[in-house]
């Protein structure tokens, strides 16, 4: 789901979908973030990304997932996939990339 880091840029990709997000925003801390959200207080949970010239909004329930994209022209991406397999997606990919991920942050630990 989360690329490794790089020059300022990470790539997402949910299903057939995949677009760039910058470091203006932490989105591998905010993916985690609205997980911690959806399964511990079992609420739909969005995620900002800018992509310093147009931004999507990423939109978690349990089962659909949606993105709301603002390039050219709105538009609305719905696919059927399960936010635990995508939580977990997010895991791997962080874990898997550790010393990136932190150092794309900007901070010196996590």
């Amino acid at each position: 789901m989360l690329s490794i880091p790089k020059h300022g840029w990470v790539n997402i990709s949910i299903g057939d979908w995949s677009d760039r997000s910058s470091y203006l925003t932490n989105p591998h801390l905010d993916l985690l973030d609205a997980f911690i959200n959806l399964f511990g207080n079992r609420k739909v949970s969005s995620v900002y990304c800018d992509a310093e010239g147009w931004e999507y909004i990423i939109v978690f329930d349990f089962y659909t997932v949606y993105i709301i994209e603002d390039k050219d022209e709105p538009k609305l991406y719905h696919f059927d996939i399960s936010a635990r397999k995508l939580a977990e997606e997010v895991y791997k990919d962080i874990n898997e990339h550790l010393q990136a991920q932190v150092l794309f942050s900007g901070r010196d630990s996590w």
